[in-house]
């Protein structure tokens, strides 16, 4: 499998955005921070070698997250796709006949179901932003143009009431014309561990171990289609 550098892993289910390489900062339960070298994270405990005190050995609820202010995360280099937690996933769209899903190719999860009400956003055009301010969904066109209503289905084409238009009436619009689609509807809270990856992808995982080799242990992504394992990841690869 792909080897890719892991840049920052969250132990509980909050949001924090930043970085992991070979030294990190550890965020403990009690809102302290710290610089250490990480071990390994191990289902209950663990194991750093702290800058001030040497190894030392870490009861894993009381850490947060772990991260590395010298590396971020790459965005704007490929298509991708939000969650309503937070998930993002580059890659590209599948053209399935799944009614209420979205099959989205990722580059090494490979491919993901996406039930279509956990999606907050699509960007079909590397760069693009589009940021909802209405009650209402959003496709902004590849030529600037922005239609703006309810989106009953994202298969190709894409149909959507304008909000502007005669109640009832469907628009189509061809998926290879958009640059972006925003989804209306309330964010949700993160659920489990969570990494952050130099491809822009950000995901939960169930679990989270490291161990003394230095490999990411990741099981299968919930939303994985079957065939396709993350045995493990390399967080000390270079970018």
């Amino acid at each position: 499998m792909k080897r890719l550098l892991s840049i920052c892993a969250l132990l509980m289910p909050v949001s924090i955005v930043s970085g992991l390489d070979d030294m990190f900062i550890i965020v403990s339960r009690d809102a302290s921070a710290r610089p250490i070298s990480l071990a390994i994270i191990g289902p209950r405990e663990v194991e750093v070698m702290d800058t001030e005190t040497g190894f030392a050995t870490l009861d894993r609820e009381t850490c947060i997250a772990f991260m590395s202010p010298s590396t971020a995360p790459g965005t704007g280099r490929f298509s991708s796709l939000a969650l309503r937690d937070g998930q993002v996933f580059p890659g590209r769209r599948v053209d399935v006949d799944d009614p209420g899903f979205l099959t989205w190719d990722h580059p090494w999860l490979g491919h993901l179901r996406l039930p279509t009400e956990q999606v907050d956003r699509i960007m079909l055009v590397p760069g693009t932003s589009i940021v909802s301010t209405t009650d209402v969904d959003r496709i902004q066109l590849r030529n600037g143009d922005v239609l703006t209503g309810f989106i009953a289905s994202i298969n190709d084409p894409i149909q959507v009431e304008l909000e502007h238009g005669d109640a009832g009436d469907i628009t189509s619009v061809p998926w290879d014309r958009v640059a972006a689609i925003d989804l209306f509807d309330d964010p949700v809270p993160a659920t489990d561990s969570r990494v952050w990856f130099i491809d822009g992808t950000v995901a939960s995982f169930p679990s989270i171990s490291l161990g003394a080799d230095t490999y990411l242990r990741l099981p299968p992504h919930p939303l994985q289609v079957p065939g396709t394992v993350v045995s493990a990841v390399d967080p000390n690869l270079k970018k």
